[in-house]
């Protein structure tokens, strides 16, 4: 423990200053009042005494030659040993559509922004600021500074990234010593294209006239997994049969289906970012 202070006395002059450390302030448990190195500063090895987190208050009294002392306590120090705790961080990525599909599974279209949030770093003497780095096949960045102002989420701007790569956003906490803590991470997949059509025609069957069973499998493909929303109505872009019903099969059932009306069918496939493609068809009873 370094201390130093100013002390004057144009009358007496100063004949001595002595100092005590404790965890309180004016308290002396870990230094009793001892002489200081000089007038004006001093210095001591407290190693032994403190952890991480605790707060030591330092007091110096100055006597002039008249025996006269003032006496001064600073507003205390905290003792940082340690790195911060990230045994309960995590770390989230907000992606956003470019539809009005939602994105899950953290996929997302965007190939120049990430925005990163982050909770769960922990420690008693304080986080001083926060630290972001992006990694993947084809890029690594530094790390950035970032929460100084006790922000926990940044939008990370400027990127090139690159569709069906995976890339993890690695965030770390540093506190006031300077110590920083463990990683938390979380991946993220860029997707840009939308699901195609594989040439697969859909299959309708008809086990009895009043139920219909419609099969897609195959129809569509994309590199991430694919919910879809079907709509079914007797007229073209009808929805009196069936409204946005959404599936992640790729077959259906209908009941109660007029076996003597065509049917306008419209399955919409949408992938994980949040892109997807519409397909129409006809259907009508058949007999075999």
């Amino acid at each position: 423990m370094n201390a130093s202070w100013q002390v004057t006395d144009p009358d007496s002059d100063i004949d001595y200053c002595m100092w005590a450390i404790g965890e309180n302030p004016g308290s002396s448990e870990l230094l009793p009042f001892t002489r200081t190195d000089t007038h004006h500063s001093s210095s001591t090895d407290l190693s032994a005494s403190v952890s991480h987190g605790l707060t030591l208050y330092t007091t110096v009294r100055c006597y002039n030659y008249a025996g006269l002392q003032s006496q001064i306590t600073d507003d205390g120090v905290v003792i940082v040993m340690e790195e911060p705790d990230a045994s309960h961080a995590t770390v989230s990525l907000t992606t956003s559509s470019v539809t009005h599909y939602p994105t899950q599974g953290s996929h997302q279209p965007q190939t120049n922004a990430v925005n990163i949030a982050w909770h769960g770093f922990q420690d008693v003497t304080g986080i001083d600021y926060y630290q972001f780095s992006v990694h993947g096949e084809d890029l690594q960045t530094e790390w950035y500074d970032v929460g100084h102002s006790g922000q926990s989420f940044t939008v990370f701007k400027g990127l090139y990234l690159m569709s069906y790569k995976v890339y993890q956003v690695y965030v770390r906490a540093v506190n006031f010593g300077g110590f920083h803590s463990d990683t938390a991470m979380a991946n993220i997949t860029i997707e840009t294209e939308n699901p195609i059509t594989t040439g697969t025609d859909i299959v309708s069957s008809w086990p009895e006239l009043w139920k219909l069973v419609l099969n897609w499998d195959g129809v569509f493909h994309s590199n991430s997994s694919l919910t879809y929303e079907v709509t079914m109505g007797t007229v073209r872009g009808g929805s009196d049969v069936m409204k946005w019903r959404e599936t992640d099969k790729g077959e259906l059932e209908f009941i109660g289906i007029d076996h003597t009306k065509e049917h306008h069918v419209s399955i919409t496939a949408i992938n994980q970012a949040g892109l997807y493609h519409t397909q129409n068809y006809i259907v009508s009873y058949t007999t075999t």
